[in-house]
């Protein structure tokens, strides 16, 4: 049988901390914990590597969701994966808005909680600025989703993709902005592909509060994209230096400022197309 466990105010510095064991037949293959992107955006979860959902995760509004087994009798091949459910509930900004997407999830947190203990919507303590080591896996999430933005061919698709890691003034600005830092130096023709996006470290905060409720923090990222030519392909890692402020709009983590101070590229593997 599936067991979550929520442990509310019990533990010191993590207003809620969850467990899980995952009742599942041996052989069912499974990848572990990492930011995923799906169709409703990046999460952070775990994976079921044969059906594509997951058992539970989090987005980086900071709402969690997850879901358990239920016998009954062999699963029909036909119907789609209950993982999928914390997926599409994932897609959602809050708890309150992701109760109607499906009620058939067995668990929707009650209230939103945050990554790594940051304090988005819990009504139990004051808000904070997050620690830097609070805000790193949001701005991993913002900074993912982001970027594989630029993986859409539909380019209505990639604006809306944008505008939700992106305070909306920041969207026109950082599409023009990246998609020319990412094909710069390319041949003409050349598909550039995002395959990874890595933060590298976050410092301090500079900047605790501009006076909109943003957070300012010195990051490093690595951006590694796959290009390929007409002969050849090969992969690159564009690392950049800059401070990027985050704040909450409307339940949501999002990029409210990016100053860029220095970018270096670098080629790190070369193969035949």
């Amino acid at each position: 049988m599936c067991t979550l466990i929520a442990l509310h105010q019990c533990v010191v510095g993590a207003p809620l901390v969850i467990a899980a064991n995952r009742d599942e037949f041996l052989d069912r293959p499974a990848e572990g914990p990492a930011l995923r992107d799906t169709s409703h955006g990046t999460i952070l979860a775990p994976k079921d590597a044969r059906a594509g959902g997951t058992w539970l995760g989090m987005n980086p509004s900071g709402l969690f969701a997850a879901v358990t087994n239920r016998r009954n009798g062999e699963p029909d091949p036909e119907l789609r994966s209950r993982g999928l459910l914390v997926h599409d509930v994932l897609g959602a900004a809050t708890a309150e808005k992701a109760v109607p997407i499906h009620w058939g999830l067995v668990l929707v947190a009650l209230f939103t909680f945050s990554v790594a203990g940051v304090r988005v919507r819990n009504p139990f303590h004051t808000p904070r600025a997050p620690t830097a080591a609070e805000a790193r896996p949001i701005v991993a999430m913002l900074l993912t989703d982001t970027y594989l933005a630029f993986n859409l061919d539909d380019e209505n698709a990639a604006f809306d993709r944008l505008a939700r890691n992106l305070s909306e003034d920041l969207v026109p600005d950082v599409y023009l902005d990246s998609r020319r830092r990412l094909t710069a130096g390319t041949r003409k023709g050349a598909e550039v592909t995002v395959k990874d996006v890595s933060v590298m470290s976050v410092e301090a905060p500079s900047a605790l509060d501009s006076g909109d409720g943003s957070v300012t923090y010195p990051c490093k990222w690595v951006v590694t994209a796959r290009v390929k030519h007409w002969q050849h392909i090969h992969d690159r890692q564009n690392v950049y230096l800059g401070k990027l402020a985050i704040r909450v709009e409307n339940d949501r983590w999002k990029i409210s400022d990016l100053e860029l101070l220095s970018e270096e590229r670098e080629i790190v593997s070369w193969g035949k197309s």
